[in-house]
């Protein structure tokens, strides 16, 4: 699932992926309808931009036969899905400008191929052909973020791994071209299944969280701010963490935690003051 304004009300929308494209539109006040919904089979991941600079945001969705862009109507509603060639086995998607021409380009995992698939977008709905780099066992999940300068896109990758043993999480540095420069392996808890980006110690670098899902965990890694990161610290929860959304929950200001998991929903208090 992912949250975005699909209509332009200014009322934050979900977006639900579970094997079709579920629009459910939000009045602002915590309450939503359901507008429309778009077969796709085997959906697995969806990312939301405007991928033909219409000013109407649209959808791509990874599926088990390869990647689709949902052109946006404006109105929550979509047009029929278009492929787009990133191959097969596709998994989570995040989409940026990583050549900074002002057209959103894609991130992609390929899940079984232990790599990350680039995709520049023309700006018109199409895109170029992938081109991939390496990263670690079985990727899991995609995020953008500043990790080494300001202004710069980064990407973290979450890499599953092997069941049962110790996984890593990726991180691929930005040259301001689209050039990315080679992964960088962290060692993490087994199996982590999500990474997110967020700023724990509130020193304005920004840092990772990654849901280690047979660790029954969380790991912290607190950027450097120049691409590097600090050993991860763990966080117990308590069963098989699968998600987490970044958000000041508490109140206090501070970057908390919401983790689903098996058990329900955990959250996590950030004591940084």
């Amino acid at each position: 699932m992912t949250v975005a304004d699909i209509n332009g009300d200014g009322n934050l929308d979900l977006i639900i992926c579970a094997e079709s494209i579920t629009v459910m539109l939000g009045n602002g006040q915590g309450q939503f309808t359901t507008v429309s919904v778009t077969t796709v089979p085997y959906a697995l991941f969806v990312a939301v931009g405007d991928f033909n600079l219409d000013g109407k945001p649209d959808l791509a969705v990874s599926t088990q036969a390869g990647l689709v862009i949902l052109p946006g109507n404006g109105d929550g509603t979509f047009g029929p899905p278009l492929p787009v060639p990133a191959g097969t086995d596709t998994g989570a998607v995040a989409v940026g400008d990583f050549n900074h021409d002002g057209k959103p380009d894609l991130a992609v995992a390929i899940e079984h191929s232990a790599s990350l698939s680039i995709l520049f977008g023309n700006g018109d709905g199409s895109f170029q052909p992938p081109v991939s780099y390496g990263v670690g066992g079985y990727p899991s999940s995609v995020v953008v973020g500043p990790f080494s300068a300001a202004q710069s896109q980064d990407l973290a990758v979450a890499n599953y791994g092997s069941p049962f043993q110790y996984g890593t999480v990726s991180v691929l540095l930005d040259d301001g071209t689209g050039t990315f420069q080679p992964a960088v392996d962290s060692l993490l808890g087994a199996a982590p299944q999500f990474v997110a980006v967020g700023d724990f110690n509130a020193d304005g670098k920004a840092d990772l969280a990654v849901a280690d899902l047979w660790s029954d965990a969380i790991s912290i890694l607190t950027g450097n701010g120049d691409g590097t990161f600090q050993a991860p610290l763990s966080y117990d929860v308590p069963r098989q963490p699968y998600a987490l959304v970044i958000g000041a929950f508490s109140g206090a200001g501070t970057s908390d935690l919401a983790v689903a998991d098996l058990v329900g929903v955990t959250l996590l208090t950030n004591t940084t003051r």
